[in-house]
């Protein structure tokens, strides 16, 4: 695409839906001219998104931001568990609306823990974090929750507490 101008697009998102799911809506990009909320269909790990400009003909060109989805990683998925995800182009278009063609792209999402998780049921209680701080202090063995070692350090610090008890209160 280079510094020809973008004007429209449309894409499909896909992901393994056993272990991720899109959170609607997905919202516009960075940039100012797709800010918007982009035309969307969305069904668990799949969507469609479309959107088209009409603020400039000399922009935007290079590198564009056009779209934000937010993934959620389903319950009950072991950390360490790998998804693809992969963008499809379906067509992409210059100002003028001539096609600037488009290769699909993917990447590969390893899931992680939540901080002091220790039964990785996705909620953290008020046990869990005793467990954590007393492995802080050196009252408790650091296999005995592993999720506790927020940083993967190896070892149990209080910043890796405070990791644990912002997820009990705001969700892993």
């Amino acid at each position: 695409m280079g510094d020809r101008a973008l004007g429209a697009y449309s894409l499909a998102v896909t992901c393994d839906d056993t272990i991720l799911e899109i959170v609607p809506p997905i919202s516009g990009g960075t940039t100012a001219e797709f800010s918007g909320q982009p035309t969307q269909s969305i069904h668990g790990c799949a969507a469609n998104l479309a959107a088209f400009q009409g603020n400039r003909l000399d922009g935007p060109a290079g590198t564009v931001n056009m779209a934000r989805a937010l993934l959620r990683v389903k319950e009950r998925v072991e950390p360490g568990t790998t998804a693809t995800v992969t963008v499809d182009v379906n067509s992409i278009f210059d100002t003028g609306g001539v096609s600037l063609g488009g290769h699909p792209a993917s990447l590969v999402v390893t899931v992680g823990s939540c901080p002091s998780d220790c039964d990785r049921n996705g909620s953290v209680t008020v046990d869990e974090l005793i467990r954590g701080v007393n492995t802080a202090f050196g009252l408790g063995d650091a296999n005995d929750c592993a999720a506790s070692d927020a940083d993967g350090n190896g070892s149990v610090t209080v910043d890796d507490v405070i990791r644990g008890v912002t997820a009990a209160l705001d969700g892993c």
